[in-house]
């Protein structure tokens, strides 16, 4: 490769005289060698041709540092320098040996022709600083115009040189290096070829040991055949399924395994068939079930075994047990049929619903299943796929705490009950709430309008019996069906007993202790007969109040049956407390549901013009140790005496 002529030369120097020197040089040779050549014939007599010189474009610097910008921006530019003229003074920058080293650190290539008139440097310091390099040619002043013409000739084609030395230097190297890179890729496709046979010999054998072991320890039954139907390989497990015996597995002779086979199943001619069809079908790939005799059922698969090149190497078949499945799929079958029935025939409304959120609030949500008691508790038909915005409008603003569950339970899947008054259908439901899957809940709802009714009804009924029971004279009783307990007395206890009615409900054997003890007997004998046949009484008695005062009581006895235990609860004792004070009916009573009759009692004041004290009988029994043995005494001494005014007991007067 040819290096185009080089002729660019530039000087630097602080003597614009010397440019000037150059220039005639280096520029305008040609003019002045015709004008030697002149001289030279008027002298010698002969003329001479003149000779054409090459012709040089010089450039000028004129500090050091102004020069090697020059030679930076030709380089940049692609149009460098190849020699420079350079002074070894040019104050007040650099001089030209340092101007030197900052050429050579832009373009080493640069030939440089240090110029000197004085001895700045000895030859040796000068080649210490810059270093012994052919490029460098020291020049001293003054010059001859040939010594320059020579320099610039011989250093511009040394430059010229140096560069197609490095063009062919370095397409030598790239020829070395494109040989070398084909010569690596044929020794590198060699070595993958020998590789590639070693991984493929080793492939082949690791599928080979890897296709036995795999036969061998699979649940399947394998049978792989050649072309002709012979078989090439069998598994120990298509012997177990099959119950093969092992004599007839080692025999080469398939046709006699192949009647064994066809006599295990329970359709033989259907099996032969099908084996028929697919060998005379290679392409042909087969899935169906085989029944054996025993009950057990097999899932058989075949198919074809083909290379990559698609040649036909023969056919594969597997059978696995599936009898257990089978099992398990008409049990599934047979459970989704029961929890169909159940979810069609549920009595509660059933609702599967997806989430619609916005920002972690549930702003609506999509029916996706509901069942046929859905429709008969709401009225609300063909839900599902809507929303319920669309169902029942407003709901969102009337419900607002339902759909706060609805949002918690799709959230946290954590489930919630609640009961809530859906106000645009005008109904009560009771609601549990869970989730199955994020995003989605499920609503089991039933419709507690009538029971809702019910309760209210009973609590007007409650507040009537409370406010009865708060006014009548008349003491009201419920009591167990044996009499030991006492579920309900009315205040008016209080003012006719004169004692608490905490202290009865706290104890109520204490009750018979309030009788006068002559009566007592009686009274007892009565009340227990009511807990055999009998099923009413009316009776009169004498109780003593704290003061001492006897009052008569009569009482009638009924009983109370609990017909309808869902929604007419019966009534027990409120709780008791120290500072007890029976102010309330049925609303303070808990619910109660016995398995015998209730006993309503109500005991009413009678004779209230005995209901005084005899002072008679308090002076003649002044010292009895108690109320009822002063009544006890008093009664028969009038009963011998006849002698008390009144017909009633007495009393001893308290003190």
């Amino acid at each position: 490769m040819n290096v185009e002529k080089n002729r660019r030369i530039l000087i630097i120097d602080d003597n614009r005289a010397i440019h000037d020197d150059f220039r005639k040089i280096l520029v305008s040779d040609t003019i002045m060698t015709a004008t030697l050549d002149a001289s030279e014939a008027a002298l010698f007599g002969s003329p001479t041709t003149a000779v054409q010189h090459a012709q040089y474009e010089v450039e000028s610097a004129y500090q050091g540092q102004e020069g090697a910008l020059l030679v930076k921006k030709a380089l940049e530019a692609g149009r460098p320098y190849a020699l420079a003229f350079v002074d070894v003074r040019m104050p007040p920058g650099w001089d030209g040996v340092e101007t030197t080293q900052r050429i050579w650190a832009v373009d080493p290539d640069i030939q440089i022709v240090i110029c000197t008139a004085y001895s700045d440097y000895s030859w040796n310091e000068m080649f210490e600083k810059i270093g012994n390099c052919d490029g460098l040619v020291i020049l001293k002043k003054p010059f001859d115009m040939v010594e320059v013409l020579q320099l610039a000739h011989t250093l511009t084609e040394k430059w010229s040189l140096h560069q197609q030395s490095r063009l062919k230097m370095n397409d030598m190297e790239c020829m070395i290096a494109e040989r070398t890179r084909e010569l690596q890729q044929s020794n590198q496709t060699l070595q993958a070829e020998v590789i590639e046979h070693m991984r493929a010999k080793a492939e082949l054998e690791w599928k080979t040991a890897f296709l036995e072991a795999q036969v061998n320890s699979s649940i399947d039954g394998i049978l792989v055949v050649d072309v002709q139907g012979e078989k090439t390989l069998q598994n120990q497990r298509l012997a177990n399924l099959l119950k093969i015996p092992e004599h007839i597995t080692d025999d080469k002779d398939d046709e006699q395994q192949l009647r064994w086979v066809t006599d295990t199943v329970k359709t033989p001619e259907q099996f032969t068939e099908r084996v028929a069809y697919l060998n005379s079908h290679p392409d042909e790939i087969s899935r169906d079930e085989v029944e054996l005799k025993d009950g057990t059922i097999l899932d058989r698969y075949s198919a074809p075994v083909v290379g990559k090149d698609g040649k036909y190497y023969g056919r594969i078949w597997t059978f696995r047990d599936i009898t257990e499945r089978k099992r398990m799929e008409l049990a599934l079958k047979e459970s989704e049929s029961r929890y169909h029935s159940l979810f069609e025939n549920m009595l509660e409304g059933y609702a599967y619903c997806q989430t619609l959120f916005e920002k972690d609030q549930l702003r609506d949500f999509i029916y996706l299943e509901v069942n046929g008691a859905f429709a008969t508790l709401t009225g609300l038909k063909d839900v599902v796929g809507k929303k319920v915005s669309e169902v029942i409008p407003g709901i969102q603003e009337t419900n607002r705490e339902l759909f706060e569950i609805y949002r918690r339970v799709a959230l946290t899947g954590k489930p919630e009950k609640c009961e809530t008054y859906l106000e645009t259908l005008g109904i009560w439901i009771s609601i549990a709430v869970y989730s199955r899957d994020q995003g989605h809940f499920v609503a089991v709802f039933d419709n507690i309008t009538k029971r809702k009714k019910a309760e209210n009804a009973l609590r007007d009924s409650d507040e009537k019996f409370r406010q009865l029971a708060d006014n009548i004279t008349d003491v009201f009783w419920i009591r167990s069906p044996d009499l030991s307990e006492v579920h309900y007395v009315s205040p008016a206890f209080e003012k006719i007993w004169g004692r608490p009615v905490a202290n009865l409900y706290a104890s109520p054997q204490q009750w018979s202790d309030y009788i006068l003890p002559e009566d007592r007997e009686r009274v007892q004998a009565a009340f227990t007969a009511l807990t055999g046949d009998v099923r009413s009484l009316d009776i009169e008695y004498r109780i003593v109040r704290p003061d001492g005062m006897v009052r008569w009581v009569r009482v009638s006895p009924s009983r109370l049956s609990c017909r309808n235990a869902e929604t007419t609860p019966c009534p027990s004792k409120p709780g008791i407390s120290k500072s007890h004070n029976i102010k309330s009916g049925f609303s303070a009573a808990a619910t109660i549901r016995p398995s015998s009759p209730l006993w309503v009692m109500v005991t009413s004041s009678v004779r209230p013009e005995a209901d005084q004290r005899d002072a008679w009988c308090d002076g003649h029994f002044p010292r009895a140790s108690s109320h009822l043995e002063h009544q006890s005494a008093c009664l028969k001494s009038r009963s011998r005496q006849r002698r008390c005014p009144s017909a009633v007991p007495c009393v001893r007067r308290e003190q």
